[in-house]
């Protein structure tokens, strides 16, 4: 077996050494091989050398060169765009930015002349919550360009020799995880997907010990230095330039900001209802009738049913991990119908004409799913009702961004209670952030009523300050066992205050979100798409409050589903559609630069808002504007901004 082995050494050599040949080795390395192999040569003459251990080493490192794919093949995709387009679309709902960058990566291959061009293969991190897609789109990837796929999960490193293997004067020494998926691909232009990139450990105990695994990931991520890549094993530069990087991450805060300036950073948002159901009919059913041995036509289930699950039974979800095990439990109770029906593994001819019924209502879920969970929709929708025993004074609905990536309407409730002096609790687990927003409400009502900034029946803002200054105020955000944090709720803290001290109730059709200064600025927010379906799934909430700043999130969501398909095309009618998309989005951008401080305004962005989910923008640049939307009827304001008020009080 060794001469056998001998032989295929000398036989890459030989090819190596040949003027036509297709291996690209680097200098130095082809001086080290030729080095080593020699040695080796010479060790297998003694049959005492051929025992020892550093012969089986020098042989384990030779084999693994051999192994490695050292020929550059020409990786100009042959594949057609619209094919490309097709494909993507079909494997995966939505993505449409992704798809995007990857097409143009694909027209950038076709323009170039050879593989050699200057053009480079991008380095692309995808984040966002679980369950969108971000692991199996970079199969859909590596399936669309023809590719080999290899997948290196980056959890839990804690050492940079598992990225840049371990040199060979260690016992046992194994080159690092890029050389090894390059081993399996048995290709030096594959996707390679580097999942959990946020995951992997740094510092710490043992930081400087073990290295930093982040930092190692710098040369491998970088555009400019992966083409001379070297691993500790190995011993000389690797060409990793023609490698499809592909990230995920699910926090991209926890990267190292060198290395996230390395990457494009595409973020997959969650999916809303809408898009769940569609998912769930085309990808998520079928995958799960044929993964329990049911024909297509053994299940049935309407976007009402459908719709019931995403709800009752998976809110609140980012993804459709958990919609897809509820299906699956859906489908094993199915099944075990199903195989009442027929005999000895056969197959119902006319399901229609048998005793089996394939369809699912809305009021069968509890059958194969049990009771729904206690975070289901319904209870959502309790939460914004009053309590009996408290008034409806200081009990506002916000908006939140959870940590799975979905959005939620969020509680505050105020009350009063009388006291010798002025005194604050806030209760529901509250970051810091959020409290400091707690301080800077109470500091702007103090000067609202001080300043006598407000007028109408029944308003007396005297009065008002006097009960703040003899009253204990408690601050409560419900679910106190969830932690809360964020500057987002400023607004909604100041008003639920200014209600409880001028016992004027806030409608409960109202929801906002927005960071407040002391001058009573509105400041702009993230998570606008996810809090408006929060939001919308409340089933109460008909009018939001978002910041004046975050109109342009509004119009992404419109420009974003208006044109829901990235298309490339030469047809007249998709030249023509994508004309009419550049010239709507040139007159938007017009027309928001010319009303940059309007904050009445309803155009087209807000009217498919609207009619999609049934709420209604306002947007709010400064407190004034949140007072006058809540309470246009019970209060007139000063006509003079607070924000200018405080101006002048500091001046």
């Amino acid at each position: 077996e060794d001469d056998l082995e001998l032989k295929k050494f000398e036989q890459f050599f030989m090819d190596l050494s040949s003027k036509n040949s297709s291996i690209m080795i680097h200098p130095d390395g082809l001086k080290l091989l030729l080095k080593d192999f020699n040695r080796l040569f010479r060790m297998s003459k003694s049959s005492q050398l051929r025992n020892s251990s550093d012969y089986n080493t020098l042989l384990g490192y030779l084999e693994t060169i051999v192994d490695l794919p050292w020929s550059l093949e020409n990786d100009v995709p042959t594949v057609d765009l619209n094919k490309a387009q097709i494909q993507l679309d079909a494997d995966h709902y939505g993505l449409k930015n992704v798809k995007k960058r990857l097409i143009e990566y694909l027209a950038n291959k076709l323009s170039s002349k050879s593989n050699l061009s200057v053009s480079r293969a991008p380095i692309i991190c995808l984040y966002g919550p679980p369950g969108v897609g971000k692991t199996s789109l970079a199969k859909s990837v590596a399936k669309t360009m023809g590719r080999q796929f290899q997948r290196i999960s980056l959890g839990g490193i804690n050492h940079e020799s598992e990225i840049r293997g371990h040199r060979r004067t260690y016992v046992g020494a194994l080159p690092g995880v890029l050389v090894s998926a390059l081993r399996k691909s048995k290709s030096l232009n594959p996707v390679i997907l580097l999942d959990e990139i946020d995951k992997v450990q740094s510092g710490g105990k043992g930081g400087s010990l073990n290295g930093d695994p982040s930092a190692a990931l710098l040369e491998v991520l970088d555009p400019e230095q992966n083409s001379t890549f070297t691993d500790h094993f190995i011993g000389f530069p690797i060409d990793l330039s023609q490698v499809l990087f592909i990230c995920t991450a699910n926090d991209i805060s926890r990267l190292h900001p060198a290395l996230m300036d390395r990457m494009e950073v595409i973020e997959i948002t969650g999916y809303n209802q809408f898009d769940k159901i569609k998912i769930a009919k085309k990808h998520l059913l079928p995958k799960q009738l044929l993964k329990n041995g049911l024909p297509k036509n053994a299940l049935k289930v309407d976007d009402d049913t459908i719709m019931k699950l995403i709800l009752d039974f998976t809110h609140p979800e980012a993804g459709v991990r958990n919609l897809e095990r509820q299906i699956s439990a859906i489908c094993r109770g199915k099944a075990i119908e199903y195989s009442k029906f027929v005999k000895n593994d056969a197959i119902l001819e006319d399901i229609s004409q048998s005793d089996y019924s394939p369809l699912v209502s809305e009021n069968e879920l509890f059958k194969y799913l049990g009771l729904p969970p206690l975070n289901s929709s319904s209870s959502i929708k309790n939460n914004l009702t009053y309590s009996k025993i408290s008034t409806r004074y200081g009990v506002v609905n916000g908006l939140s961004y959870n940590s799975n990536g979905s959005g939620s309407t969020l509680l505050f409730e105020t009350i009063s209670v009388p006291a010798d002096s002025y005194s604050l609790i806030t209760t529901g687990k509250l970051g810091s952030v959020l409290s400091e927003s707690v301080k800077i409400g109470v500091s702007l009502v103090k000067f609202i009523l001080s300043r006598n900034l407000l007028s109408g029946v029944n308003i007396d803002c005297e009065a008002a300050l006097e009960k703040l200054s003899s009253s204990q105020i408690h601050l409560h955000v419900p679910e106190g066992a969830v932690s809360k944090d964020g500057p987002s709720a400023g607004i909604t803290i100041t008003l639920s205050l200014l209600s409880l001290l001028l016992e004027i109730p806030v409608d409960p059709i109202f929801a906002m979100t927005g960071e407040i200064t002391l001058r009573g600025l509105v400041l702009p927010i993230g998570g606008v798409r996810e809090k408006l379906l929060g939001a919308h799934l409340s089933g109460k909430v008909t009018k939001v409050l978002l910041p004046r700043a975050n109109r342009k999130d509004i119009i992404q969501e419109y420009l974003d589903n208006i044109d829901s398909n990235y298309t490339i095309n030469t047809d007249n009618t998709v030249v023509q559609k994508q004309k009419d998309m550049q010239d709507k989005l040139i007159s938007i951008i017009k027309q928001e630069q010319e009303n940059i401080h309007n904050v009445d305004i309803f155009e087209e962005p807000e009217k498919y808002i609207k009619e999609k989910l049934g709420i209604e923008v306002h947007y709010v640049e400064e407190f004034w504007d949140v007072i006058k939307a809540v309470w246009s009827n019970d209060i007139i304001a000063d006509t003079i901004p607070i924000s200018y008020k405080t101006m002048e009080s500091h001046l």
